[in-house]
C-alpha cells in the first residue's frame, strides 16, 4: 500500500486548473455580484474560467464609473442569456472617465453577448495577446441594435494582437462604426496584427440588416504603427452607408473576400458607400480582393462619387483584384450605382486587375447618369495589367445600358497591359490621354462592342495595338471590333499607332478608314496601320497615302553641335539618332513630324547623358514613316570639333 504525503497532496490540487463560474448578480460598480468583482475574481483564478450573468440581468445597462481592471487570465463573458445570438446585458462606459469598454491582455479569452458603447477609448480593446474572440456583440450600437451610441476611438481594436477572430457564421456583432467624438474612429482596428480573421459582421448596419445607421466613418482600418499587419482576413461582412469599408495603410498579404459593401444583407437593397469601399494605400502590397470562385467575390455599390477600389501611393505594388461585382446586385442581375469602379494613382506600382483565367475576371457595370469609370488609372499604376474582365455586360451575358462613362482611362501612366477584355456600352470605351512614357500602352485581344470610342488616343499618349509589318503573329493586336462602335480608333496624336492583325469586321480599306480617325482626316495627326487584317488578311482599297523618300541627308557642324539637312518627299514622321564610328548610339533627337520639302534639325551636340560629344566623326541616321506605312532612311557623316 502507497500513501500520499501531505506535501504531495497539496502540489497534487495546487497543480491543476479548475475552471470556475462567475455570476453578476448587479449594475454596482463595485462589490459582490458585480462585474468589477467578477473580473477580479476571475483573473485570481487559475484557468479557462466564465463570467455570467443572472436571469435577472437581461436588458440591464452597467455603468461603471471608473475603467474595469483588464482580463489577465482565459476568461469568456457571456452575456447571451438565452443563447439566441443576441446581446442580453448593455455595458456602457459614459461615466467612467477614461479607458476602454473591456481591456483583454490574456490569450484565449471569448467576449460574448454584450453591448458595449459610449466609451471614452475603445469598445473593446485587445492587446498583444493571441486566439481570442468576439461574437454577438454590439459594438457602438445599443442593445435594441437600432441606434448608434459610439465608443470614442473605436468599437475595437486588436493593437498587436494575432489569430484573433471577431465574429463567426451565425453568431455576428453588430459594430457602429460611429465617429464619436474623433473623426478618425473606426469599426475595427487592425494594428500590426498577424492572421486575425473578421468575419460574417454588419458594418454601420442596424441590427436587421435592412438599415444603414448612418454613421459616415470606416469599417475596418489595418495598419502597422509597429511594421506588422499581414495575413488578415476580412471575408463575409456587410459594409453600408459608410465612407470607408476597408482601409488598409502599411499591410501586406491580407485577404478581402466574400463582402457586400454599399448593400443591405439581402444583397439587393442598395445602402450605398460614400468614399472608397476598399482603400489601399501608403505601402499597402500584395494583398488580395476578390478570389477566383463565387464565395470569393465581393459586391460593389455605392454614390455616383464613391470608388469601389482606390490603391495609391508609391509603395503600393502586387496587390490583386479579381472575380468581383463592380455597380451590381449580389445576383449580378441588376446594375447599381457606383463612381468607379477600381482607381489607381499617386505613382502606385503595378497592380492585377483581373487575371489569366475567366474565373479571376471581375465585371464592372454602373447605373450611374454621370460620368463613371470602370478602371481608371492616373498618375501610376505602371505595369499594371488589366484582363479578362468585362465592362458594360451583366455577367449572365445580357448588355447593361449604355453607361455615361469610361470603361478603362489611363493617364500619365506606362508599360500598362490592356489584355483580353470585353469593352462596350459606353462613350468611351479606352482612352489613353499623356502616356508620354518610353513602355507603350498594349492593347491586345480586346472586345470592342457598342462604345462611341472604341479606343482614344490624346496628346502624347503611345499605344500599340499590334506590331505592324513582322512576320509574327503572337504580337499581333488580335482585338475585335465591332460595327457598333462608332469609331474604332480615334487617333489624336502625331504618333504613329500601330495596329496590325485586328478584327474590323470587314477587309474593305474604306470602310475600316471611315470609321478611324487620323492623318486622312486631320493632317495634324499621326497615321493608324492596320494592314494586314487579323488572319494576315490585308484589307482592299485601302486608302493610304503617299509613300516617303529621303534626299540629300547632310549634316553641317556649328559652333555647339550641328545642323542636319535633309529633303522629304511627302509628310512623314522623323526619328534621327547621332551613331560613333562603331554604330554605338550617342545621341537621339526627339521625334518630329514633318510636311513634305526641305528639312533643318539642330543637334545640341550633347550625348543622351546630357555632356558634350568629343570631338570626331559620327554618323546620323534619318528614319522616316509615311502616311502609308513605308520607311525611309538616310546616312549623313559629320566630322565634330570643339
Amino acid at each position: 500500500m502507497r500513501f500520499c504525503t501531505p506535501l504531495l497532496a497539496l502540489v497534487l490540487i495546487s497543480s491543476v486548473a479548475w475552471t470556475a463560474t462567475y455570476t453578476v448578480t448587479n449594475t454596482h460598480n463595485a462589490g459582490a455580484g458585480s462585474l468589477r468583482q467578477a473580473i477580479l475574481d476571475a483573473n485570481a483564478s487559475i484557468g479557462a474560467d466564465v463570467i455570467t450573468f443572472g436571469a435577472a440581468m437581461s436588458g440591464k445597462t452597467i455603468k461603471p464609473t471608473a475603467a474595469l481592471g483588464s482580463l489577465t487570465e482565459a476568461v469568456t463573458i457571456d452575456g447571451d442569456l438565452n443563447d439566441d445570438n443576441v446581446p442580453d446585458v448593455a455595458l456602457d462606459g459614459s461615466l467612467q472617465g477614461g479607458g476602454s469598454g473591456l481591456d483583454v491582455q490574456a490569450n484565449d479569452c471569448v467576449i460574448e453577448g454584450l453591448a458595449i458603447t459610449k466609451s471614452p477609448a475603445y469598445g473593446i480593446d485587445v492587446g498583444a495577446v493571441n486566439n481570442c474572440r468576439v461574437r454577438n456583440c454590439h459594438l457602438g450600437v445599443t442593445l435594441g441594435g437600432n441606434t448608434s451610441a459610439p465608443n470614442t476611438f473605436g468599437d475595437l481594436r486588436l493593437n498587436g494582437a494575432d489569430g484573433c477572430t471577431i465574429g463567426e457564421p451565425g453568431k455576428r456583432n453588430i459594430i457602429g462604426c460611429s465617429t464619436g467624438t474623433w473623426a478618425g474612429a473606426a469599426g475595427v482596428w487592425v494594428a500590426s496584427g498577424l492572421s486575425n480573421t473578421i468575419q460574417n459582421n454588419y458594418f454601420g448596419l442596424k441590427r436587421a440588416g435592412t438599415q444603414a445607421l448612418g454613421t459616415d466613418s470606416t469599417g475596418v482600418t489595418i495598419y502597422s504603427p509597429s511594421g506588422r499587419a499581414k495575413y488578415n482576413t476580412v471575408r463575409n461582412n456587410v459594409f453600408a452607408g459608410l465612407y470607408y469599408g476597408i482601409y488598409a495603410t502599411q499591410s501586406d498579404a491580407n485577404v478581402i473576400q466574400g463582402n457586400l459593401f454599399g448593400l443591405a444583407a439581402n444583397g439587393n437593397t442598395p445602402l450605398p458607400m460614400l468614399g472608397d469601399a476598399v482603400r489601399l494605400t501608403d505601402d499597402a502590397t500584395a494583398n488580395q480582393v476578390g478570389g477566383t470562385t463565387a464565395a470569393a467575390r465581393n459586391v460593389f455599390v455605392g454614390t455616383d462619387g464613391a470608388q469601389g477600389i482606390e490603391i495609391d501611393g508609391s509603395l503600393n505594388h502586387g496587390n490583386r483584384v479579381q472575380g468581383n461585382y463592380f455597380g451590381l446586385n449580389a445576383g449580378g442581375t441588376v446594375p447599381l450605382s457606383l463612381g468607379t469602379g477600381v482607381k489607381m494613382g499617386n505613382n502606385c506600382g503595378a497592380q492585377m486587375i483581373g487575371g489569366n483565367t475567366a474565373a479571376a475576371g471581375n465585371c464592372f457595370v454602373s447605373a450611374n447618369i454621370i460620368t463613371t469609370y470602370g478602371v481608371y488609372c492616373y498618375y501610376g499604376g505602371s505595369g499594371t495589367t488589366i484582363r479578362r474582365n468585362t465592362f458594360g455586360q451583366l455577367p449572365g451575358g445580357a448588355a447593361a445600358a449604355r453607361a455615361n462613362g469610361t470603361q478603362i482611362r489611363l493617364t500619365q501612366t506606362s508599360g500598362v497591359a490592356v489584355r483580353d477584355n470585353l469593352i462596350a456600352q459606353a462613350p468611351l470605351g479606352l482612352n489613353i490621354d499623356d502616356s508620354g512614357a518610353t513602355k507603350l500602352i498594349g492593347v491586345y485581344g480586346n472586345t470592342f462592342r457598342a462604345c462611341g470610342y472604341a479606343a482614344q488616343l490624346l496628346n502624347t499618349a503611345r499605344g500599340s495595338f499590334g506590331n505592324l509589318g513582322n512576320a509574327s503573329a503572337t504580337d499581333d493586336g488580335g482585338n475585335t471590333f465591332e460595327g457598333s462602335n462608332t469609331w474604332f480608333i480615334y487617333n489624336g496624336t502625331t504618333r504613329r499607332v500601330l495596329a496590325e492583325g485586328n478584327d474590323f469586321g470587314t477587309t474593305v480599306g474604306a470602310d475600316i478608314d471611315a470609321k478611324i480617325y487620323d492623318k486622312l482626316d486631320d493632317p495634324s495627326k499621326g497615321r493608324v496601320d492596320f494592314d494586314p487584317l487579323q488572319g494576315g488578311v490585308s484589307p482592299t482599297g485601302i486608302l493610304e497615302g503617299p509613300q516617303v523618300a529621303i534626299s540629300g541627308a547632310t549634316a553641317l557642324p556649328t559652333a555647339q553641335g550641328a545642323e542636319i539637312l535633309f529633303t522629304l518627299s511627302a509628310p512623314a514622321e522623323v526619328s534621327i539618332e547621332v551613331l560613333n564610328v562603331a554604330g554605338r548610339p550617342v545621341a537621339s533627337l526627339p521625334t518630329i513630324v514633318a510636311n513634305a520639302g526641305s528639312q533643318r534639325v539642330p543637334w545640341s551636340g550633347l550625348t543622351a547623358a546630357g555632356t558634350a560629344a568629343p570631338a570626331g566623326t559620327y554618323l546620323v541616321r534619318i528614319t522616316a514613316r509615311g502616311d502609308g506605312g513605308g520607311e525611309s532612311g538616310g546616312l549623313a557623316r559629320l566630322s565634330l570639333g570643339r
